[in-house]
């Protein structure tokens, strides 16, 4: 995850130290070169990259600043940490009972996975969540997003790892109907 710090003193600071120190003893460097994730290079955002240690639910750093000719500053900031959906990943799909049934679901913090397949051929997809299902007998199958509050994707699939999946159905919402769904025949 990126995090940024702005450093000022009535003016941009362009010049200062910015270290951040976690629970650990770990220590990250927040730079301002314009590499990213930095977007400008001596401006007053420092930038760096942080990988959030897994099942924790609060991430505590504590900032040190030093600048040539200014106060030595420091804060302690906490991060509050919301995992992803279990099913973010598709290691980790949840299995759909073989009768089927309906699925409430949020895709809030849910992230795409390096290799994921450009969904419904959309390349802008930003968060999935991840479901298996198999039939117990061939028959036609929906499945809808109907409920959704925004522009939804939805793509099926047959295979047993994410890189060599193959399409089977897929779907964008759009206009007047936002939510997207598909139908298809399911073979068992």
């Amino acid at each position: 995850n990126d995090i940024f710090v702005t450093v000022t003193d009535t003016f941009s600071v362009t010049n200062a130290t910015v270290v951040g120190t976690l629970e650990d003893g770990s220590q990250i460097s927040f730079l301002n070169d314009g590499v990213p994730p930095d977007v400008v290079p001596f401006d007053s955002m420092y930038s760096a990259t942080l990988t959030v240690p897994l099942g924790i639910t609060n991430l505590w750093i504590d900032l040190s600043v030093t600048a040539p000719e200014k106060e030595p500053w420091t804060n302690r900031i906490e991060y509050i940490v919301v995992p992803p959906p279990p099913n973010d990943d598709f290691e980790n799909a949840e299995k759909i009972p073989t009768p089927g049934g309906s699925v409430i679901a949020n895709n809030t913090f849910a992230t795409i996975q390096p290799g994921e397949p450009a969904h419904a051929g959309d390349p802008a997809v930003s968060a999935t969540l991840w479901w298996m299902w198999s039939p117990a007998n061939d028959t036609p199958v929906l499945v809808d997003t109907a409920g959704s509050s925004f522009e939804t994707v939805v793509a099926v699939y047959q295979g047993d790892t994410l890189t060599q999946l193959t399409e089977i159905a897929a779907a964008q919402g759009t206009g007047t109907r936002p939510q997207a769904y598909v139908q298809f025949n399911a073979t068992a």
